[in-house]
């Protein structure tokens, strides 16, 4: 959930009430509102679609060098299994010791770099919310709305009011072409080194 957009909302609303709400509802003899839906907004408009293929190329390549740092330490654990016959106990405890402690380096710093994934991804969402906030005051302006309300937070309404579909054309039109295409293909955030090969 886009929880800073859905924030931006609130604070839009009660900054357009304030500033003549009350001479529309007088007009018209209601507030007009309209309905979003975050997730498909995010999920529908180009822009947010370039996010979400960054972060899923990043996860793939994430995964694939974990397998291949999976495989060559497993090849390595084998290899030194096959040793243990010619070692004496203590080179083999000695050889044991440090091929534990790379892989629990491995570990750690693999599990950093998916932390990382998801931190990167988190602060796409935020910059889509500011992104995002300035093309829904235009559209609020232009529809006459004074609210905007988060779809799962309705209980029965007309599926006329639903705005989301418009917002998603809306920022399809109005971002910058370059700005969509840098998201694209902004490398993945992974990427160090694998284990040497036995």
């Amino acid at each position: 959930m886009l929880r800073p957009l859905r924030q931006a909302l609130c604070g839009l609303a009660f900054t357009a009430a304030l500033s003549g709400g009350g001479v529309f509802a007088e007009e018209s003899g209601a507030v007009q509102f309209g309905t979003l839906n975050e997730a498909r907004l995010f999920a529908g408009s180009r822009l947010g679609q370039a996010m979400i293929q960054r972060f899923e190329t990043a996860q793939l390549a994430l995964a694939a060098e974990n397998r291949e740092i999976e495989a060559r330490l497993t090849a390595r654990e084998q290899d030194l299994t096959r040793q243990r016959k010619v070692l004496s106990p203590e080179e083999f405890r000695r050889l044991s010791d440090q091929f534990n402690a790379e892989v629990e380096s491995y570990r750690r710093t693999q599990a950093d770099k998916e932390r990382a994934l998801y931190l990167d991804h988190d602060a796409d969402r935020r910059r889509f919310s500011v992104m995002s906030n300035d093309v829904l005051t235009r559209l609020m302006r232009d529809r006459g709305l004074y609210a905007i309300i988060a779809e799962d937070a309705i209980i029965l309404a007309f599926r006329g009011i639903d705005i989301t579909e418009a917002m998603i054309a809306r920022m399809d039109a109005e971002i910058d072409e370059k700005a969509i295409e840098a998201e694209a293909e902004a490398p993945p955030q992974t990427g160090g080194p694998a284990p040497s090969r036995p």
